[in-house]
């Protein structure tokens, strides 16, 4: 006598997809309709509403050169002209001093993944051989009438 059946085993790979189905029957004709001529003589419409304005032209020439000054006083400074170009690169510094002593260990980390099942165990050794039957427990044997 065995032991009891083991687990269902994991599922197949899919099969190959399937061929493309026939085509589908063709639709109704199209259906013919007359044409009706539409077209008839209309008073001309009002005038529309102005357009926006287009967009703004190129500029001008330069105009000619002004008058000399007067003599008047001379202005207040412009303002700060806009910042240069960055520098190149410096060279790299000295390397720095070595660090203090190690840290604190960090913090468990999360549990792993759990893992896979085991493979089956060996069998284990046959048992003994029971004693042999008696028949001092059946009733004795019953025959058909007649005999």
């Amino acid at each position: 006598m065995g032991g009891p059946p083991g687990p269902d085993g994991e599922d197949g790979q899919d099969g190959a997809p399937g061929e493309n189905g026939n085509d589908g029957a063709d639709g109704p004709a199209a259906t013919s309709q007359p044409q009706v001529d539409w077209c008839f003589e209309c008073a001309d419409a009002p005038a529309g509403a102005p357009g926006n304005a287009g967009p703004k032209g190129a500029p001008g020439n330069a105009g000619a050169p002004g008058a000399p000054a007067d003599g008047g006083a001379r202005g207040p400074p412009g303002p700060a002209g806009p910042p240069g170009p960055p520098g190149q690169a410096g060279s790299n510094g000295e390397a720095g001093a070595p660090g203090q002593p190690e840290g604190p260990p960090g913090d468990a980390g999360a549990d792993g993944a759990p893992g896979n099942p085991g493979a089956n165990g060996e069998n284990g050794a046959d048992g003994e051989t029971g004693a042999g039957g008696e028949c001092s427990h059946c009733p004795p044997p019953r025959t058909a009438p007649g005999y």
